[in-house]
């Protein structure tokens, strides 16, 4: 295997995490960011790919909220986890 196929292994093994907030489902990855001068973080995908009607939205409100209270950034390997714990309590999750 070459380095080329190796480096392109890798980066489609990187941890990928969905999550919805209300209507928008959100998908981030973990990889390089050319924004962030090629540091690895974690990246939204859709506000990358294609631009949601997201922000001042409740979501976006409720979600930039939660974001500020976590004690690490997108810059750390534990972000996701962090994120993922403090929506537990998402008001945008339908209630059974």
């Amino acid at each position: 295997m070459s380095y080329a196929e190796k480096i392109k292994a890798w980066e489609q093994s990187a941890p990928v995490a969905k999550i919805k907030i209300g209507r928008y489902p959100l998908t981030f990855s973990y990889e390089n960011s050319y924004e962030s001068r090629w540091e690895t973080c974690w990246i939204c995908v859709e506000s990358v790919m294609y631009e949601l009607d997201w922000e001042d939205t409740p979501e976006s409100n409720y979600f930039n909220e939660i974001n500020h209270k976590l004690k690490s950034s997108f810059y750390d390997r534990e972000y996701m986890d962090e994120l993922i714990a403090a929506l537990a309590s998402n008001p945008f999750t339908p209630q059974d």
